[in-house]
Parts: structure tokens; C-alpha cells; sequence
């Protein structure tokens, strides 16, 4: 199970770090959508348009699981839309983190 101290979840929130930009075209890309934008800041705001975009796909989840690269496992255990929500955004967190690690180096 997922908590939000999930240190990568917690990197791309850091106001210093000004990565939530990142996220927000990585999520937009990924689940081919323009729904998250500029004014999403919070993980809260994040999480409802997740939950509300994969009930919106309920016949095509797993696929969109799939391009996002979340971990079948992960996918598997997760009980309802709110827990895998998470799990979708910890995943692109984890994209945009291991992106600015790797470019800047």
C-alpha cells in the first residue's frame, strides 16, 4: 500500500524543486489528456483527476495502467480507484524524479 511520504511523491511536491510542471505533462502525456494544468498544485487536486479520468476509462484501466508502467503487482492488490490513483501518480513521480536525476548528471 502506498502512503504520500512516498519519497519521490514527496520530491516532485517540494516547492523548491518546481517539478510539478514536469508532472503535469508527463500525466497529460501518458493519459493522453489535457486535464491537469498550471492551477493543479496540491496532491489532493491530483489525485481526484486521476481517480475521476480512470472510472471515466473503467473498460480500458488496465491498458492505461500498462503505458503508465505502473508494476502489474501493484495494479493487481489495489482495491479500489482512490488507492490506485495513487499508485498512477507515485509512478509518474517516479518518471519525472529519475528524469531530473538522470539529466542532470
Amino acid at each position: 500500500m502506498y502512503d504520500l511520504s512516498n519519497p519521490n511523491l514527496v520530491s516532485v511536491f517540494d516547492p523548491s524543486k518546481n517539478l510539478v510542471a514536469d508532472l503535469i505533462v508527463q500525466l497529460n502525456k501518458d493519459l493522453e489528456t489535457d486535464h491537469f494544468s498550471e492551477t493543479d498544485r496540491t496532491v489532493d487536486q491530483f489525485l481526484k483527476k486521476i481517480e475521476y479520468l480512470l472510472k471515466a476509462e473503467r473498460s480500458s484501466v488496465s491498458s492505461l495502467l500498462y503505458r503508465i508502467d505502473v508494476p502489474e503487482e501493484i495494479a493487481l492488490e489495489q482495491e479500489n480507484y482512490q488507492t490506485l490513483s495513487l499508485a498512477v501518480l507515485i509512478r509518474e513521480a517516479q518518471k519525472v524524479s529519475f528524469r531530473k536525476i538522470y539529466s542532470s548528471s
